[in-house]
């Protein structure tokens, strides 16, 4: 069964709640029904997605992103597992960033993980899951805290991932023990970081990842973790 853990603001986070037991009701009475969102998605799967999609347009929705990300955080939902992982931010003149280093290091591979969050969220469950796949990989994973949006704008993200796998490879990482990875807006990030790889001649990673949601924005809306509208409004 999912831990649940909450922080900030007591509305922020009775709000969250009341809206994950309102999706994990109707998902459930509707799995029981036959009838789930998608055909291959098991109920705790669809509760997931629905509910980080509607917090996602929730802290959206509010005045400022400050409040936006607050609210974000209210509520954070993780497996009961816990990874034996030593997390440590990165040093003073460094990129801003984590470093997750597994007790399970067996490799001389090195994961840049570029977050996800519509490049206006880092959440807490990034930070979740980036522990997550330095264990399970038993490889370090360095999550750098780029810029997000609206407060700096395109490059900025770019810029800071150039930035961070410059870093590794400064402190001896050879780009063939490389790995780039992103999730949501972190592998549009990653894809990015590769074309400019290519522009600035930077040695290629061993192995780029980027997870995203869906085919397109018009046949995945009602799969994706955040609704077609806002992604075509919002630019996000």
């Amino acid at each position: 069964m999912p831990t649940i853990k909450t922080q900030g603001k007591p509305w922020h986070i009775v709000r969250s709640f009341l809206s994950l037991l309102w999706i994990g009701t109707n998902v459930t009475v509707r799995h029981r029904l036959g009838k789930p969102l998608v055909k291959e998605w098991s109920a705790d799967f669809e509760i997931g997605t629905l509910f980080w999609r509607g917090q996602f347009n929730h802290a959206l929705s509010l005045p400022d992103m400050k409040q936006g990300r607050a609210y974000f955080d209210s509520l954070q939902t993780y497996n009961d597992e816990v990874y034996p992982v030593d997390c440590k931010p990165s040093e003073e003149g460094e990129p801003k960033g984590d470093w997750y280093i597994p007790h399970n290091n067996k490799s001389k591979t090195v994961m840049l993980f570029l977050h996800g969050g519509g490049y206006a969220f880092h959440g807490a469950i990034s930070k979740h899951f980036a522990q997550m796949l330095a264990h399970e990989f038993s490889i370090p994973v360095f999550a750098p805290d780029y810029r997000l949006t609206p407060e700096h704008s395109h490059p900025a993200q770019l810029e800071d991932a150039i930035a961070a796998y410059e870093y590794l490879l400064n402190k001896g990482v050879k780009p063939d023990q490389l790995v780039v990875a992103g999730d949501s807006a972190g592998g549009h990030l990653a894809l990015m970081l590769l074309l400019a790889l290519q522009q600035k001649t930077c040695p290629n990673p061993l192995w780029p990842s980027a997870c995203a949601h869906g085919p397109t924005l018009v046949n995945a809306a009602k799969a994706n973790l955040k609704t077609t509208l806002m992604t075509l409004y919002r630019g996000i």
